[in-house]
Parts: structure tokens; C-alpha cells; sequence
């Protein structure tokens, strides 16, 4: 059926513009041999055309086209014959006598045109004429149109500052008077046409009004573009006469379209200085109209004002909308809170971008917004969930400096009122921009506020069961957590005492969260506390005086590895490490030794996987070899207990690396001298041979020997006494043996041959340098 209907219009559009075609060719020939009378004639009957009720808006436009373009011909004719001397005013007259009154109209309109350009009267007396003879069409469609073509006839003809027609054309103030009235006939047609008709087609007229809307908003638009209309005459007659038309045609349509047009065609210095006369008449708008999206537009609008230095808070533009707004919330059937949070979010975008450095406004609408939920309790509506995050989110998107929101007291009070997973949302976004920005955190205030702000990220949510809640740190978890993790480091301060506050607000908060959460917290602020110490040692040997001192920074420092230890066993066991190596370089002899031996004891405790412990062995043995500050005793004991637990493992080629590697712990090249022990070199060796030996069954043992003698060579390089050429010989004949029964058998991973003609090319190089002790391997080689 609308098919069916469109098409019957189509046809009806088609016959008209076949209609005004034909009349327009007649015209044309009687305008061509001079016949005036005959040719208005035609054009009265072409202009008839535009007397049909039988289309909608669009076929009715195109039609009006069709009329108004072929009108042209007359309108130049109209010139030319002024230009020959004809007085316009014989025209003017000669037209009214057409039969029908909207041919006549737009004739009249025509000529009138033509007839304020030649000046033979002044424009405002033929404006105001054409403007009240326009009254002769009442029709919605037809007198909306009627008026657009007067108002696109007499747009460059208006007695405007600086117009050719100013003077005894007349002043700005008729241009205004003529547009306004134009105007305010033009709306009451609109407006009309909501109430023709049977109520079964509402929505059809009101989709129809929709389309004819622009028509009546260009009236503004004109209006805007007088260089006469200054804020003075904007504000005295402009203004008050325009939202006096809107609210007393009592239409939501048309109010809610005409304040959103003078929204957005007059200057924003007019929109400051009649605020809060424009706000006034928002509050005098039909209940269906939606009076929300016109504050917002304002808004839109305002935010680019540049306001003066010397501007008040009782005259700035945020407090006379934040009243506004506070006195919608405060009726007695107030909106929706939804519709409420739209416009806080509004207002605080005003805020940011108008008044950036004053927070306390932002700052109040934060609270207004968090009073109204309070009142409202809570919802599941996501259309509120997604206001609010917006709303929260504000703050991030507009300041360059992400801490300077910190200062909000408000924004984490709102923030609470998000669920769970919108305010990690909210708060990952802001952690995000922590890092990326590279911000320094100077204050424990500060660390305080930022660290109370982020604790989402650092709780499970509410109602998360034990198991969830105890299950093991997964890549998704170590995802949304890395930016957190970044963001520790974002904590510095010059003096090593505040410094250390910093750190200690940051513990706080860390192990006040999740304990599954908190590694990713504690992990860093392990790494910037062992910072700390370096620092502080310096400043020490500097014979600075300090609250903090290494030890009871490293004693701090144990603590946080202690509560990482359930969660992650290796990652504990490799910050003891770290700690161990930490307190080295900072002289801290003790503590270095209680964090290996906690290193032991998570080894021994918590590691119950093989891989696990070789790795780890492989880390202690390493980081023991690097370490110089111990004594005698205390080295050795650390020497002989790892190398105790390297013959423990449980797989025999990795009690072979691992006793091979202890070698060099019993050949320390830092610290003292006296921690060398040639003798436990060589067993170590020695033990690691004879474990590979026993690997033949795994086919493991002849990569262990090549890997064993790059030890021996190492140990031979650095001068040990008793690792002799002999032992080098006679390891090289063993390797060379089974190689040869191993002939045929390469894998295509097996390296170790590889790495055995390597040595030999090393060794052989040596010899052509004349290395010292190389000459005694040949000899020994060739006997």
C-alpha cells in the first residue's frame, strides 16, 4: 500500500511538471514577442500548479523548483524592461489583478523583488507589503513556501548596515521587523499543520513537519547573517521577540527545533550575554519538548567561549547552567536520572574545555551527580551504566596532565557508584595514561589519592567466590594488570626519605587488595625499593645523614617477597635473588646472606617440579659467583650448600650441569681471593664427570663431557693449579672416542659436536698465539 501510494503521488508530480513546462513555453514566446499581459497570464496558470493538496513536502519541493526556476525568466524580464525606462510600480500594480491569490503572491513577490531593486520606492515599505499580503495564504504547505520564496527573493535586497538599500530604504531595524515577522507567520503555518488531519496520521504529519523545518528555520539564519543585528539589538528585539514566538506556540516540535536553531546560527558572545534570559524561556518549553538536548546543544555551543581573566564565579557561564540544571533536578516531577546524568556530563565537558584550570567546578558536578544516585539507589538500566562511565571518563579525555583530575574529591565518590568491571574500565584507562604520559608521583598525598582511585584494579569483585578468588595468576589476569605494574614506577622523588614514604603508602595499599592481585603491585615496588638501596648506600658513602637506611629498607623489601612467595614460589625465589645481589653492592653482608638462604628455603620447600629446580640452581650458583662482599665462612657455606643441592636434583644430566657450574663458585673471580678452593674445583669437575659417565643408558653423556670440558678449560684459562693438561687430554681422547663409536647417529638438533669443534678451534688458536700453558696441551697431545 505505500508503494501503491508513493507511486499515485509520482504520477501527480510528473503530470504537474508537465503542466508547468507547458505553461512555462508559452510564457517564454509571449515574454519573447512582448505580450506581457498574455505571458502573466501563463504564468498564473503555471504558478496554479502549486494550488495542489495531493503531495507530500519532497514532491511538493520538487515541484516548487520546477515553478520558481522557470519564474527566473520572468524576474530577468521584469529587469530589463526597468532598465528600458519601465516604472516598476505599473508592474506591481498590473500583477495583483491575476485571478487566484497564491499566483498572485508569488507575481507580486517576482515583481517586488525587481521593484526594490530599482529604488522607486523604499524597500521597507514594499518588504512590509509583500510581507502582510503574504497573509492572503493561509494553507500550511503552500503559505511555507509562498514565504520562502519571498524570503529568498528579498535576502540581498534588505536595508541592512552597509546594504544599498540603508537610508530611505530604510534602517537595520526594518530588516529585523521584516524577517521576524516573516518568521513568526512562517512558524504558525508549522505548526498548523499538526493539527489537520485525523489523529490515525500523527506520525505521518509530524515526519512531514520534520522535512518542512528548515524552511522556517532560515529565517534565523538571515537574521544572523545582518551585519546590523549587534548584541545590543540581539539582545532588546532579537531575542525576546524570537523566544517569545517559541514558547507561545506552546508546540514541542518547534520550540525544541527553533532554540536549537538560534543555539546554533548566533554568535557565541550573544549565547554568554543573554544566558540567563535564555535559560529562563528553556523553563517556559512544553513538557514533550525535549528541553534536555537544548540544553546540551548550549553547552556544545558555549564550550568554545574564551572567558575573561577578570571573570567571576557568579557571573561565569558554568554556575548560571549548573543552577539551571540543579533547579530541573530539584521539581517535583523531575526527569529521569538518565536523562540528569546527560546533562552533568554535559556540564562537565563545559567545564573542562571552558574553565580548565578551575577544578572546584568540575568538581561540583561530580557531587551533584553523586548526590542524585545516592537519592535514586541502585539500577541495572545499562543506559545509566553507560552514562556514568562516560561520565567518569571525562576528566581522562580533556586534561593533558591525567594526575591533575587527582585533585577531584568528588570523581572517585562517583566512580564508586559504577560496577565493578566499569570502574576497572574507567580506572585501567587512567593507569594507561599514567604510564604513557611518564608522570611523576612527588607527594605521598598524591600516591595516596592515585593509588585510592586505582584500588578496583587491585580487588576481585564483589560477590567472587573462594575458588575464583584462589585461582592461579593467568595471562588474561597478568594483561589487564601490566599498565598497574607500570604505573609503580611512576613514583619518584629527589630525596631518598620521601622516596621511601612513597614506597611505604604504596605497600599499604598493595597488600590491603586481593592477595591473588597484589604481586603485580608488590613486584615492582620490590624493583624500585632495591633502586632506592643503591641510592641510598651512595648517599651514605657520601656521609649523608638519613631516616631510611639500607637495612631497614631491605628488611622492608623481605616483607613484600615474603607475601609473593605463596603466589609465585620461582618469581619469590628470583627476588631473593635479586635482593641478595642488591645487598652486596650496598655492603649489607648479612642481609645479603638471609636473602640466599631464603632462596634455599623456597628452593628446598616450594619447588617440587625437576625443570623448576635446575633452573633454579642455575640462577643461585650464578648469582653466588657474582656476589664479593662475603666472608670466608660464609662463602663457603653458600658454596658447599649449592653445590649439596646441584647433586640432589633429580635427572643425572642435570646434577651433571648443575655440579659442573658449582665449580666456579670454588673459583670466585670477584671478591676475595681467599674464597678459592682449587681442590673443590676439581671434585666438583670430577663429580660432574662421573655422573654424565653414568647417563649412557639416556644417551645423554657425551654432550655432558663436551659441556664438562668447556668447565675444565675455563678453569685451565684462569690458572687453577691443579686442573692440569692431563685432565684436559685425557677428557678430549674420551670425547673423541665416543664420538667415533657415535658416527652415523647425528640427530639434526644435536649441537654438541658442533660445540666440541669449536673448543678445538679454540685450543688450536690458542697454540698458533703461543698462549702461555697451551704449548704443554700440544705436547701432551701429541705424546
Amino acid at each position: 500500500q505505500p508503494f501503491q501510494m508513493e507511486s499515485t503521488e509520482g504520477s501527480r508530480l510528473n503530470e504537474a511538471k508537465e503542466g508547468v513546462m507547458k505553461q512555462a513555453y508559452y510564457m517564454k514566446r509571449s515574454l519573447d514577442s512582448k505580450n506581457l499581459r498574455v505571458a502573466l497570464q501563463h504564468a498564473a496558470t503555471m504558478l496554479g500548479e502549486l494550488r495542489t493538496a495531493s503531495l507530500g513536502p519532497k514532491s511538493y519541493y520538487e515541484l516548487y523548483m520546477a515553478v520558481t526556476d522557470q519564474l527566473r525568466y520572468l524576474e530577468d524580464f521584469f529587469a530589463a524592461e526597468h532598465k528600458a525606462g519601465k516604472r516598476m510600480q505599473e508592474l506591481y500594480e498590473l500583477v495583483q489583478h491575476a485571478g487566484n491569490v497564491l499566483p498572485r503572491l508569488y507575481l507580486l513577490v517576482a515583481v517586488g523583488s525587481v521593484y526594490i531593486a530599482s529604488k522607486e520606492a523604499p524597500a521597507k515599505d514594499v518588504l512590509k507589503d509583500l510581507v502582510e499580503m503574504c497573509r492572503g495564504v493561509q494553507q500550511p504547505m503552500r503559505g511555507l513556501f509562498l514565504r520562502n520564496y519571498l524570503s529568498q527573493q528579498s535576502k540581498d535586497k534588505l536595508p541592512d548596515v552597509g546594504s544599498d538599500y540603508e537610508g530611505t530604504g530604510g534602517t537595520v531595524t526594518d530588516a529585523v521587523s521584516f524577517i521576524l515577522s516573516n518568521f513568526g507567520e512562517m512558524n504558525k503555518l508549522w505548526v498548523r499543520m499538526q493539527h489537520q488531519g485525523p489523529v490515525r496520521e500523527k506520525e505521518k504529519r509530524e515526519r512531514e513537519r520534520s522535512e518542512l523545518r528548515i524552511l522556517v528555520g532560515t529565517n534565523l539564519v538571515r537574521l544572523s547573517q545582518l551585519e546590523g543585528v549587534t548584541l545590543d539589538v540581539y539582545t532588546e528585539t532579537v531575542l525576546p521577540t524570537v523566544l517569545e514566538q517559541v514558547v507561545n506556540c506552546k508546540d514541542a516540535i518547534a520550540q525544541q527545533y527553533l532554540m536549537d536553531c538560534i543555539t546554533q546560527v548566533f554568535p557565541v558572545e550573544f549565547h554568554v550575554a543573554t544566558l540567563p534570559l535564555f535559560l529562563k524561556h528553556c523553563g517556559y518549553l512544553a513538557a514533550a519538548a525535549d528541553v534536555n538536548q537544548v540544553l546540551l546543544t548550549l553547552m556544545d555551543r558555549l564550550s568554545v567561549h574564551e572567558p575573561p581573566e577578570d571573570e567571576t564565579d557568579e557571573s561565569s557561564l558554568f554556575t548560571h547552567v549548573s543552577e539551571h540544571i540543579s533547579s530541573i533536578s530539584q521539581k517535583e516531577d523531575p526527569p529521569e536520572t538518565e536523562e540528569l546524568l546527560q546533562l552533568y556530563k554535559g556540564l562537565v565537558r563545559l567545564a573542562l574545555r571552558v574553565y580548565p584550570s578551575r577544578l572546584t567546578y568540575v568538581d561540583h558536578a561530580f557531587e551533584l551527580a553523586s548526590q542524585l544516585l545516592e537519592g535514586t539507589g541502585a539500577s541495572r538500566s545499562s543506559r545509566r551504566a553507560t552514562l556514568l562511565r562516560e561520565l567518569c571518563m571525562q576528566p581522562l579525555e580533556w586534561h593533558e596532565d591525567v594526575l591533575v583530575p587527582l585533585e577531584l574529591a568528588a570523581w572517585p565518590k562517583l566512580t564508586a557508584h559504577l560496577s565493578h568491571d566499569n570502574q576497572k574500565e574507567v580506572v585501567s584507562v587512567f593507569v594507561e595514561k599514567v604510564s604513557s604520559q611518564g608522570c611523576a608521583v612527588t607527594s605521598v598525598a598524591q600516591a595516596d589519592s592515585l593509588l585510592t582511585f586505582v584500588a578496583p584494579l587491585m580487588r576481585d569483585a564483589p560477590g567472587e567466590s573462594a575458588e575464583e578468588a584462589e585461582a592461579p595468576i593467568d595471562e588474561d589476569l597478568a594483561m589487564e594488570l601490566a599498565p598497574l605494574s607500570r604505573m609503580v614506577h611512576a613514583l619518584q622523588h629527589e630525596h631518598t626519605d620521601e622516596l621511601g614514604r612513597l614506597l611505604n603508602v604504596s605497600y599499604k595499599h598493595a597488600i590491603a587488595g586481593s592477595t591473588r592481585r597484589s604481586p603485580f603491585t608488590l613486584v615492582p615496588l620490590v624493583f624500585e625499593c632495591l633502586k632506592l638501596a643503591r641510592r641510598i648506600a651512595v648517599a651514605v658513602a657520601a656521609e649523608v645523614e638519613l631516616e631510611v637506611s639500607c637495612h631497614k629498607l631491605l628488611a622492608f623489601v623481605a616483607r613484600m617477597v615474603e607475601a609473593v612467595k605463596p603466589l609465585a614460589p620461582a618469581l619469590a625465589l628470583r627476588l631473593y635473588l635479586q635482593c641478595a645481589q642488591t645487598a652486596d653492592a650496598c655492603a649489607e653482608e648479612a642481609d645479603a646472606y638471609e636473602f640466599l638462604t631464603q632462596a634455599f628455603v623456597v628452593y628446598e620447600e616450594e619447588l617440587p617440579d625437576s625443570r623448576a629446580q635446575s633452573s633454579a640452581m642455575t640462577l643461585i650458583s650464578a648469582t653466588i659467583s657474582s656476589m664479593g662482599g662475603f666472608s670466608q665462612e660464609h662463602y663457603e657455606t653458600l658454596a658447599t650448600s649449592a653445590t649439596q643441592y646441584s647433586a640432589k636434583l633429580l635427572k643425572k644430566p642435570m646434577q651433571s650441569r648443575a655440579v659442573c657450574l658449582c665449580s666456579r663458585l670454588f673459583w670466585p673471580v670477584v671478591g676475595s681471593e681467599d674464597n678459592r678452593n682449587p681442590k673443590r674445583v676439581l671434585e666438583c669437575l670430577q663429580r660432574a664427570l662421573k655422573i654424565a659417565d653414568a647417563c649412557k643408558v639416556s644417551n645423554a653423556h657425551t654432550p655432558l663431557f663436551v659441556e664438562i670440558l668447556e668447565a675444565y678449560l675455563w678453569h685451565y684459562n684462569q690458572r687453577n693449579e691443579l686442573v692440569t693438561t692431563a685432565y684436559l687430554t685425557s677428557l678430549m681422547q674420551l670425547i673423541d672416542q665416543h664420538l667415533a663409536e657415535e658416527s652415523g647417529t647425528e640427530q639434526p638438533g644435536d649441537t654438541y659436536r658442533t660445540r666440541y669443534a669449536n673448543v678445538q678451534k679454540h685450543i688450536a688458536a690458542k697454540i698458533a698465539e703461543g698462549a702461555e700453558g697451551y704449548s704443554e696441551l700440544q705436547a701432551q697431545e701429541a705424546a
